[in-house]
């Protein structure tokens, strides 16, 4: 199926639905160009555009890589994303939904590299991923080495289509030295692994010369690169390293060589004048979501919801530090809040303490008043604290009722602690 007159220059595709088929499979219900063509402007236009605002980020939270996330929350976030999306890959209105899980899961290590590049998570993060891995490389006849980065991104399916075939490379150089980064493809079928030390031996040959040379020698490893350059292998040693604060401007360069392998389907017409895009036009809609990604970079942030754990995006946030995920959320955690508190100034309660005591022990930010009125308020309502009286007064007598006259003297409403008999019987006056 072409969608040559219909698709956008974001890449996207005009649809009405999508189904997810029992086989693993969406299926994108989309507008023909006649469908388009027959509609009015303003609602041509609104077909023409995703009904909402998500980025590459939203993608990446709905991998399964994603913290308090599984496999059947992430694939019933797919689908929701889809629903806004329309086919991601550009080609058919059918793929897989295994692609789209290989697709989100890079989007999730590139949203990790740059909060990481960003200051906002610990270098230890990566760590805890094992996707980047550092080496340093010796060449022990010239005493001379350079650290190298390199992460692998897997690909299956449409996935595979619009992601670049060839490594991409960057070299960046600080105080320390210089340092190499890759990013090979690895396809599922064939999971070969691309040793960087060939820079080291091409040194005088730039980037898309020696990517040339390395993939019409088919080069798996370092043992074959070394013999294709005709160097002895016993030379060169490398080392496995661990990450570092040190490594930042590194994993930033790693992190735009991720974004590089998905704008292979990216297109300039200098003569064009895209409302969206300007005079660049994109063959799919995930290369769009990886471009705008690119432009935002300094903005990248994840938060993760305190009531339930789910990761959400902070880009464009302002103002107070979000801590939820959802309003629902929010108000299911001051629920918890509050539901903990009276369990706790009921405890305190029975164990002797004052409502004062409780106050200072469970309130100490809010006005003495304000939260002694509400520690008097729950520990009226107490069912328990209730049966509990009742029990004391059937036993010794309204007189000899600690209980009773704790309550009294604490201001409590005894009116809804004690039932209308025990009222009359104390005829609603009690002395402490």
């Amino acid at each position: 199926m072409s969608f040559v007159q219909t698709k956008t220059s974001q890449g996207f595709i005009p649809f009405r639905g999508v189904m997810l088929r029992d086989d693993g499979v969406l299926e994108f219900d989309v507008l023909s160009a006649r469908e388009l063509m027959s509609a009015e402007p303003s609602q041509r236009a609104m077909m023409s555009s995703p009904a909402a605002t998500k980025d590459l980020i939203d993608l990446a939270l709905c991998s399964p890589s994603a913290e308090s996330s599984d496999a059947q929350r992430a694939e019933s976030m797919l689908y929701a994303f889809a629903q806004w999306s329309g086919p991601l890959f550009g080609s058919s209105h059918i793929e897989s939904l295994r692609a789209w899980k290989y697709a989100a899961d890079v989007a999730m290590l590139a949203t990790r590299l740059q909060e990481c590049a960003n200051g906002l998570k610990p270098i230890s993060s990566l760590k805890a991923l094992g996707r980047v891995h550092k080496q340093r490389v010796i060449d022990s006849a010239a005493g001379v080495g350079f650290d190298e980065l390199d992460v692998a991104i897997a690909v299956c399916g449409e996935y595979r289509d619009v992601v670049s075939t060839r490594p991409m490379i960057r070299r960046t150089e600080d105080a320390d030295g210089i340092c190499y980064v890759s990013v090979a493809r690895h396809d599922e079928a064939d999971l070969t692994y691309l040793e960087f030390v060939a820079i080291r031996l091409a040194e005088d040959m730039d980037a898309s010369d020696l990517q040339e040379l390395m993939e019409d020698a088919g080069i798996a490893d370092g043992k074959e690169a070394l013999a294709t350059f005709a160097v002895e292998p016993d030379r060169y040693v490398f080392e496995d390293s661990e990450l570092c604060a040190e490594d930042l401007p590194a994993i930033a360069a790693l992190l735009r060589a991720i974004v590089s392998a998905h704008l292979d389907g990216v297109h300039v017409d200098a003569f064009a004048d895209y409302d969206a895009t300007g005079n660049l036009s994109f063959e799919s809609f995930l290369a769009w979501l990886w471009y705008d990604f690119s432009r935002r970079l300094s903005r990248v942030s994840i938060g993760y919801c305190e009531q339930c754990g789910k990761p959400f995006s902070l880009v464009g946030h302002r103002g107070a530090e979000r801590r939820y995920c959802s309003r629902q959320r929010k108000t299911d955690a001051k629920n918890a809040r509050s539901r903990a508190d009276r369990e706790a100034s009921r405890r305190m309660f029975l164990q002797g303490a004052s409502v004062a005591e409780i106050v200072r022990e469970l309130y100490p930010t809010v006005e003495a008043d304000s939260a002694a009125a509400r520690v008097r308020a729950d520990l009226s309502k107490w069912v328990e604290l209730k049966h509990r009286i009742d029990d004391q007064i059937a036993e010794v007598g309204i007189a000899l009722s600690d209980l009773l006259r704790r309550c009294v003297a604490e201001g409590l409403d005894v009116s809804r602690l004690v039932n209308a008999r025990r009222l009359k019987q104390i005829k609603l006056k009690i002395t402490p």
